[in-house]
C-alpha cells in the first residue's frame, strides 16, 4: 500500500470516528467540525516543519519526523538532493575540465552562445582585441567588433574563417576561426597575422613594380632582337643565338604578363572590381580562335557548350580562366588526341571543365598544381615550355568568381579540370 492509499485510509477512519463519537454525544456536526480542524492543523503543523527544513538546507539529520505522505515527501526530497548535489558535482568537474580544455587552446580563444554573447575569454584574445575580461563577458561580439562580414559569420550556421583589422587597432590584421563546440555554444579562435599580412603586401608591391619596371627593357630588347634576326649578312650560329636569346626573352615577357595577372587578381577588391551578365560561351569561342594560331594546336576540340548559359563575373578574369585551361590542355596532350570542353548548368551551379587525353598527374602533383612556378613534364616527358603560373591565375580568378577548382586525374589516364561557380549571386 502506497502513501497516498494509507493517507486515505487514515481520513477516512478519522471521519468513521468522528461520526461515531457525534451519534454518541449527539453533536453530530460539531465532532466532525472537531476531528477535521485537527486533522488539517495537523497537516498544516508537518507542513510548517517541512517548510523549515528546506529553508535549512533539506539536511538529512535535521529531516522532520512524520508518517504516511509527509514520510515520503521527506524522503523523496533526500533523494532529489542527494541526486541534484552529485549532478552539480559533476557539472563542476565538467566546468573545470573544460576550463582545462579552453586554456591548453594554443591561439587566443573567445567562446560565445547562440546570441554571440561573450561567455569565455582567455587573457591573449583580450590583449589582441582590446576587451576586458570581466566586463565584456555577456556582451554580444558584434557589438564590440563592428563588421559585416563578422555579422555574417556568426549568423551562419556552418564553421568559417575571416580576416579583418582589429579593433581599437587599424595596423593588426588578425584571423578568425569560428568552430561549433556544442548545439548553442562556439569558439572563435585567433590568429595575429600583422607581419604575413604586411609581408604579403609588400611582396604583390614588389612583383608588381618589377613586373613594371622590367617590360619597357624587355619590349625594347624583343625589338632590337627581331631587327637583327632579319639581317641576311649574319652567320648561322649568330641567328641561332639570336633565336635563342629571343626565345628567352620572350619567355620572360611572357612570365611578366602572368605576375602582372596574378599580381591583379590578389590586389583586386571583389567588391569594386566590374562584373556583369556574360555569355561564357562567346569567351571560349574567342579562346579558341586565339589559340588556333599557336603551332601546338594539333588536338580534337570537342564542344558541349550551353550557348545561352550566362554567369555574372568579370569578362578579363573569366577569359583568364578559360585560356590557362584550354592552352594547359593543348600543351600536355599527345598530338591528334581529342580535349572536351564543357559549359553546363547542374542545379544552382554552372561547371567549366577541360578534360584532356594527357599523362594525367599523380596526387602529389595535384596537390602542388595550384603553387606558382610549379609545372609537370609533357605526355612525351618533356618540360613544356612555360610560367608555372596558370594554374594560380586559374585558382584565384575563380576564387574572385564564387567559384572553385576541381581536378580529376590520375597517371596515364588524363586529366578532368572543373571549375565551379556558385550561380545566383549578383
Amino acid at each position: 500500500m502506497n502513501n497516498f492509499s494509507s493517507e486515505k485510509n487514515k481520513l477516512f477512519t478519522l471521519i468513521v470516528v468522528a461520526i461515531i463519537v457525534g451519534v454518541i454525544t449527539g453533536y453530530f456536526f460539531e465532532s466532525l467540525v472537531f476531528f477535521l480542524a485537527g486533522y488539517i492543523l495537523w497537516h498544516f503543523d508537518k507542513l510548517n516543519s517541512y517548510s523549515k527544513w528546506l529553508q535549512k538546507g533539506a539536511q538529512i539529520p535535521e529531516m522532520p519526523i512524520g508518517s504516511g505522505i509527509w514520510a515520503r515527501l521527506s524522503s523523496d526530497t533526500v533523494q532529489l538532493r542527494k541526486k541534484i548535489l552529485t549532478e552539480r558535482l559533476k557539472n563542476q568537474k565538467l566546468k573545470v575540465r573544460f576550463n582545462e580544455i579552453l586554456r591548453s587552446f594554443p591561439f587566443p580563444t573567445i567562446v560565445i552562445n547562440g546570441r554571440h554573447e561573450i561567455q569565455w575569454i582567455n587573457k591573449r584574445a583580450a590583449s589582441i582585441l582590446s576587451l576586458q575580461r570581466k566586463k565584456d563577458v555577456g556582451i554580444p561580439l558584434n557589438n564590440i567588433i563592428r563588421s559585416e562580414k563578422l555579422l555574417e559569420l556568426l549568423k551562419s550556421d556552418d564553421p568559417g574563417e575571416l580576416e579583418i583589422d582589429a579593433p581599437k587597432n587599424s595596423n593588426r590584421r588578425i584571423h578568425l576561426t569560428l568552430s561549433r563546440l556544442t548545439r548553442n555554444i562556439r569558439t572563435i579562435s585567433i590568429r595575429d597575422i600583422s607581419e604575413s599580412y604586411r609581408l604579403n603586401a609588400a611582396r604583390q608591391s614588389f612583383i608588381s613594380n618589377a613586373s613594371h619596371e622590367l617590360r619597357t627593357p624587355l619590349t625594347i630588347i624583343n625589338g632590337y632582337l627581331e631587327i637583327l634576326s632579319q639581317n641576311k649578312t649574319l652567320s648561322k650560329s649568330d641567328i641561332e643565338m639570336i633565336q635563342t636569346a629571343s626565345e628567352h626573352s620572350q619567355r620572360m615577357s611572357k612570365l611578366i604578363q602572368d605576375l602582372l595577372v596574378l599580381s591583379g587578381l590578389e590586389q583586386d577588391d571583389p567588391k569594386t572590381t566590374l562584373k556583369r551578365n556574360l555569355k561564357f560561351a562567346t569567351i571560349i569561342n574567342d579562346v579558341l580562335e586565339h589559340l588556333k594560331k599557336s603551332p601546338g594546336y594539333k588536338q580534337k576540340i570537342e564542344l558541349k557548350v550551353a550557348k545561352d548559359l550566362q554567369i555574372y563575373a568579370s569578362e578579363y578574369q573569366m577569359y583568364s580562366i578559360a585560356l590557362n585551361l584550354i592552352e594547359n590542355a593543348i600543351k600536355y596532350s599527345p598530338d591528334n588526341s581529342q580535349i572536351t570542353i564543357t559549359w553546363k548548368k547542374d542545379k544552382d551551379r554552372a561547371i567549366f571543365s577541360v578534360e584532356d587525353q594527357g599523362e594525367g598527374l599523380s596526387e602529389k602533383e595535384i596537390e602542388r598544381i595550384t603553387q606558382p612556378f610549379y609545372r609537370t613534364k609533357s605526355a612525351q616527358g618533356k618540360m613544356v615550355k612555360g610560367t608555372g603560373l596558370g594554374l594560380s591565375i586559374v585558382h584565384e580568378a575563380a576564387r574572385r568568381n564564387e567559384g572553385f577548382l576541381e581536378i580529376e586525374s590520375s597517371p596515364r589516364h588524363g586529366s578532368t579540370f572543373k571549375i565551379i561557380f556558385l550561380m545566383g549571386k549578383k
